[in-house]
Formats: C-alpha cells, structure tokens, sequence
C-alpha cells in the first residue's frame, strides 16, 4: 500500500499542470479521478489531451460521478479512439439522428451490452461443454454462466464478484441447486492459487466457469485464450492485476488438459 501511495503521490507530482486542470474542471478531485488518470497513462498510454477531454465531457453532461467517468473513459479507448480530435467524431456519431443509428452512449447502461454478450457467450459455453464433467447439469451451468457478471450492476468493476453474490443471496431464498453459488459468483475472479488457499480442491463448476470466462471476450464469441488475453491487455494494460490475474488463470487451466 505504502508503495502504492508513494507511486500516486510521483504521478501527481510529475503531472502536476494536468492534475491542477482537472481540479479546475471537477472543483475538487479525489484519490479515485488521479488512480484513473495514472492508469489510462500508464497502462493504456492515453494522451492528456484526450483524457482531459473526455473528463470534460461528461462534467458538461453532468455525469461526473468517478463510476461512469471512468467507465467512459475505458469505452472510448476500446473504440481505438487514440486523439482528441477522435473523441470529438466519435461523440458526433453519437449524436447523428435516430433514424440513422439507434444506439445509445453505451456508459449509459447499467450494465453495457459488450458485458452482456460477454455473459451470454460465457453461459452458452458452459452449457454446451457441462458434459465433459462428471455430474455437471447444462442447464444450471447455463444459469452460473449467465449470472456471473451480475455484479456490474453495480457500476463498479472492482468487487463486482462479491457484490454479484451479495445480490443473489438478497434476492433469492435458493442457490437455483448449487450450494456454492455464492462461492462461486464471489470467487470468480480469483486465481487458481487464489482459491486454493482457501480450499482444497477447485470444483468442477469453477474450473469450466474460469475457462469460459478466458475462452469468451466482449462479442460473446469463443476466441480462445490467447485471443481474449489480448483483449484484456489492450483494454486494460499488460501491467495491470486484471491481465496478472487472466494470465495465471490461462496457464493453470493449459496444465490441468
């Protein structure tokens, strides 16, 4: 943590005109707008002109809660948008008239539709491949699948997991037949290493939900794990913990084939 801190206070010093018109922008700004803006830096390699640019969009449209700026700020990057002069087309197609596009800015849903097809495409998976394990029902891996990002209800990536397990148990009285539904919804996006030090063996329901979830990228379409940790790294960076965590999860799964 200590290290950590001290990272964010060289980022802020290192930066501080950007920083200092982000405060201008946002009245005030918090640790989270600064731990964003060094990631889309370092890890994405976002100019500051684009970055600076974004954040004033969504304070014009009053949107400038930490949640969707950030979550903005990450769709804009996953469209290839690379240069302020980009973002600004990009924001015009947004805009063109009704009959022409029907989509909407996709930071607007509560859950975005590429999270959508990414569970659809985990659920399928698993109903289709349920077979390969002993005792497995297609059906209710169909249901695993399907529920297992629920927790992006939230608007928050970090703790989706146990935010999605939190809900389940809030809104339903049965685990739909898997006593370990929580568990597994909660643990989802641990690494095998991870569970293990907490249990002894990984069940045959977490193993096929760990392989669908690195099988399937935002389409929803299987692509295999080299293809979705490339995904991964371009959305998120190669130094980031999300891609740590892909990538150890890819290699333990090659070695239990």
């Amino acid at each position: 943590m200590e290290n950590s801190n001290a990272s964010l206070v060289e980022f802020v010093k290192n930066n501080a005109a950007e920083i200092e018109a982000l405060e201008k922008m946002f009245g005030t700004i918090s640790s989270r707008y600064i731990q964003e803006a060094k990631s889309l830096r370092e890890d994405l390699g976002m100019d500051w002109d684009l970055i600076i640019a974004i954040w004033d969009h969504c304070v014009a449209k009053g949107k400038a809660s930490a949640v969707y700026v950030c979550k903005f700020s990450r769709i804009v990057h996953e469209k290839g948008v690379t240069t302020k002069e980009q973002f600004y087309e990009y924001l015009a197609s947004l805009d063109e008239p009704r009959e022409k596009k029907s989509h909407k800015n996709p930071a607007d849903y509560i859950i975005d539709r590429e999270r959508v097809l990414h569970m659809h495409g985990v659920a399928e998976y698993m109903y289709r491949n349920a077979g390969r394990f002993e005792g497995l029902d297609p059906e209710k891996m169909y249901l695993l699948g399907y529920l297992h990002d629920i927790g992006y209800i939230s608007g928050d990536k970090n703790g989706h997991e146990l935010y999605g397990a939190l809900l389940l148990a809030k809104c339903f009285s049965t685990n739909f037949g898997m006593p370990f539904l929580g568990d597994l919804i909660n643990h989802h996006g641990d690494t095998p290493s991870g569970w293990l030090k907490n249990h002894d063996i990984v069940p045959d329901e977490l193993r096929l939900l760990w392989e669908a979830d690195m099988m399937v990228d935002l389409t929803g379409e299987c692509v295999g794990y080299e293809k979705r940790l490339e995904g991964i790294a371009r959305t998120s960076g190669t130094s980031s913990e999300s891609y740590r965590i892909c990538r150890e999860t890819i290699d333990w799964l090659k070695s239990q084939r």
